[in-house]
């Protein structure tokens, strides 16, 4: 019976292997960083910033996914756009685009400045993730070390009084 079970796990586990959706990643990023971008007119945040797109079997066919319109706005107010956007599947799995800020608009400084401050910022975050992370292993770690072996001899004396059990455990 337990070989049984074994047996039916492992073949649902490869039956779900081959179902995950296919993806690409797509890094967008801005020249300053720290532009806001947009798909579609939703912000989706800062870059650099990875999004993931699933490739359905047409992709796949084609060998190429269009995407939707993108563009990105540095805090000045430049902004740059792209309404035809491609991804060709031979390039890979990971890909990257990267925005330039238009020449001859005022407020390259203001726009470079920003950049650093989301980059400072995204950096403090990891710091944070990694020192949650190391509290973690810390704990995972003292339990594991610990002398596992636990008492468990105790002396209860339970006493029914009506309809009720009250225990005592010493």
């Amino acid at each position: 019976m337990k070989k049984l079970i074994i047996l039916i796990i492992l073949l649902l586990s490869l039956m779900t292997y081959g179902c995950a959706t296919p993806q690409i990643a797509v890094t967008y990023n801005s020249d300053p960083p720290g532009a806001s971008l947009y798909t579609a007119n939703q912000l989706m945040g800062y870059c650099p910033i990875t999004l993931y797109y699933n490739i359905a079997p047409q992709h796949r066919q084609l060998g190429y996914m269009k995407l939707q319109e993108t563009q990105v706005k540095w805090v000045s107010g430049a902004y740059a756009k792209i309404i035809d956007l491609t991804a060709y599947l031979a390039t890979g799995p990971y890909q990257q685009l990267t925005f330039k800020r238009p020449e001859g608009i005022e407020g390259f400084e203001t726009d470079a400045k920003f950049g650093l401050e989301v980059q400072k910022v995204r950096l403090m975050q990891q710091q944070v993730q990694a020192q949650q992370d190391a509290n973690l292993w810390q704990i995972y770690s003292t339990i594991a070390n610990q002398n596992s072996t636990v008492n468990l001899k105790t002396n209860c004396t339970s006493n029914v009084i009506g309809g009720t059990v009250f225990t005592n455990c010493r």
